[in-house]
């Protein structure tokens, strides 16, 4: 290599044999910014330099941190973040030794937290610098109006038929298609419509469409998307009705105040 004349770079690490256990900021977090609405989560990424006497073992030497609302369900608690997750010098091994540079990622979570920034500090346990890493979180706002409903459909008694609904995406975070906006049953008990192809008893299905822009895997602010709902006959007396749906973000928040009539009749 140093025949053909082509440079080679030395990094050069002093450690310190006395001192069992040091490090070494290698490289400042990045400030991050999370929303408290979907996705809501984002990945610190740490780096320190071994400098001390000892290997860090890989899944076992740890951070700590003040308690903080941001901490996520893989943390061991609410002050230890995950363990050291690889050796970023050399990747595939099981320790960190002296002069190598470990990788701790620290997931975090804004889900429901108020707006605001959020000034975090690392250090590992017992010793070496602490690393401080700002996080801001901003408000998003689930909001929707009705655009259109379909005219009302002849529903077979042992069969079914499919109305839809369209909504206006009046918030601020786009809706994937596919994902966690689903519509959902109002009336109390449940839906006599309820078919077999229904997520749930309560939730006949998910966001299917792009109205604005057909073929586009979300639905941003502005934008208008489409829900279609499969109303079942179940066998029921024939005659008119209606029945109202509603949104729902699963394991996040309903559209409070929104509401939907689609009319039917049982033939």
């Amino acid at each position: 290599h140093w025949i053909d004349g082509a440079p080679s770079n030395l990094v050069v690490v002093r450690v310190d044999p006395s001192i069992p256990k040091q490090a070494t900021l290698e490289s400042a977090p990045s400030p991050l910014s999370l929303t408290n609405g979907p996705p809501y989560t984002a990945t610190a990424r740490i780096r320190l330099r071994n400098v001390g006497a000892q290997p860090w073992a890989v899944g076992s030497e740890r951070l700590t941190t003040a308690a903080t609302p941001l901490s996520t369900s893989a943390w061991i608690d609410s002050t230890t973040p995950p363990a050291l997750g690889s050796n970023a010098s050399r990747p595939g091994q099981a320790k960190v030794y002296p002069g190598e540079v470990g990788e701790w990622l620290v997931p975090l979570s804004a889900s429901r937290k108020p707006a605001g920034t959020y000034a975090l500090s690392f250090r590992p346990q017992g010793y070496g610098p602490s690393v401080p890493l700002k996080v801001t979180v901003a408000n998003v706002v689930l909001a929707a109006s009705v655009t259109r409903a379909s005219p009302s459909v002849n529903v077979p008694r042992a069969g079914s038929a499919t109305s839809y609904f369209e909504v206006k995406n009046t918030g601020t975070i786009a809706w994937p298609i596919g994902g966690d906006l689903h519509s959902e049953v109002l009336a109390r008990g449940g839906s006599p419509s309820r078919s077999s192809s229904w997520i749930s008893a309560t939730r006949p299905g998910g966001l299917g469409l792009n109205v604005t822009h057909p073929g586009a895997t979300s639905v941003k602010p502005g934008e208008v998307g489409r829900f279609s709902v499969v109303l079942a006959g179940n066998n029921r007396a024939v005659g008119s009705a209606s029945e109202q749906f509603g949104l729902v973000w699963e394991a996040w928040q309903n559209l409070g105040g929104f509401r939907v009539t689609l009319a039917y009749r049982i033939v």
